[in-house]
């Protein structure tokens, strides 16, 4: 399954962060901040639209209206508070983005294994992510384990990863601030 869609931010002249529902290439990929990947655009959409109700957030200023002269419709409706009029400080309003890009956020840093609880009692689930991208899963018994991390590492069979793994990887480790992360 390919994901050639993506929601981007950035900066505008007026330091308000925006996001942005495209299509990747090669080329605009590189320079771009990236926030998550999609398999259609209607799903990337759907996701910013989403973000843009429950965070309060401006539709101009997530290109779901169109750019022009004056404040977005949802602001004449009270639904936003007014970055696109200059009505809300870009602080303020950054914040918010913030929080939506958090949430959305198909992206991992950097290289460590997982242990989780496994399938039985002393056995531990371990999930390996390698620059950013899930790379696979496996289980270890406590028993079987030197301690080291390479017994972890090789405990890992290879999978393919997608955003959508990269993306429920993420949740799991924001509901789950006990479990044990060691980075490779």
């Amino acid at each position: 399954r390919s994901f050639p869609f993506l929601i981007h931010w950035y900066e505008n002249t007026d330091g308000y962060l925006c996001l942005e529902a495209t299509r990747s290439t090669a080329k605009n990929r590189k320079n771009l901040n990236l926030v998550s990947e999609y398999p259609r655009i209607a799903n990337a959409r759907a996701h910013l639209q989403t973000m843009v109700r429950e965070f309060e957030l401006c539709p101009k200023c997530c290109h779901l209206e169109p750019a022009g002269g004056g404040p977005c419709f949802s602001y004449h409706l009270k639904q936003c508070l007014g970055a696109c009029a200059g009505k809300e400080s870009a602080e303020a309003y950054n914040g918010r983005v913030q929080q939506a890009i958090e949430r959305l956020s198909t992206v991992l840093d950097g290289s460590f294994l997982i242990l989780d609880e496994g399938r039985e009692s002393g056995e531990r689930a371990v999930i390996r992510v390698e620059e950013g991208s899930y790379t696979g899963f496996g289980y270890l018994h406590e028993s079987e384990s030197d301690g080291s991390v390479q017994s972890w590492y090789d405990a890992v069979k290879t999978y393919p990863g997608n955003p959508e793994t990269n993306r429920i990887i993420r949740r799991h480790l924001q509901q789950n601030k006990d479990l044990r992360v060691i980075s490779l």
